[in-house]
């Protein structure tokens, strides 16, 4: 059985109310479907949700999801969880979080941005071991 998430929407969200490690477990996810190559299909504000009871953030509505997806495709994504987070937090927040977790290959759009095992490119826990902004 799963769990219905509970929450509000980051975009009915204020900034006081999303910590800096909100922020980084949603740049988290979408690394972890970068690495899977599961492009979401229609980030925006409305597709995360935030539970500020548990302090998590969760990724909504998939049904433009794509696996197996094209860099392009990953990098729209990426795009607009950065603008989604903007417009909730600030800029400087977002763009703090962002080069927290992920790579500059990643944040660059670059096309060789698929981590191999053994990578030193961004992985999950890179949040967790880069010192904050």
């Amino acid at each position: 059985m799963s769990r219905i998430p509970k929450g509000s929407r980051l975009a009915d969200t204020g900034p006081e109310a999303i910590t800096d490690e909100m922020l980084d477990s949603l740049f988290e996810q979408f690394l972890l479907l970068r690495t899977a190559r599961i492009a979401h299909g229609s980030v925006n504000g409305d597709a995360i949700l935030v539970d500020r009871t548990t302090s998590t953030v969760a990724l909504l509505d998939f049904r433009n999801a794509s696996s197996n997806a094209q860099v392009d495709r990953l990098n729209r994504d990426l795009a607009g969880a950065v603008a989604s987070t903007a417009l909730a937090v600030g800029p400087e927040r977002t763009a703090a979080a962002a080069v927290r977790c992920l790579s500059t290959e990643v944040l660059l759009g670059s096309s060789n941005t698929f981590a191999e095992p053994g990578s030193t490119q961004s992985s999950p826990d890179a949040c967790a071991a880069r010192p904050p902004c």
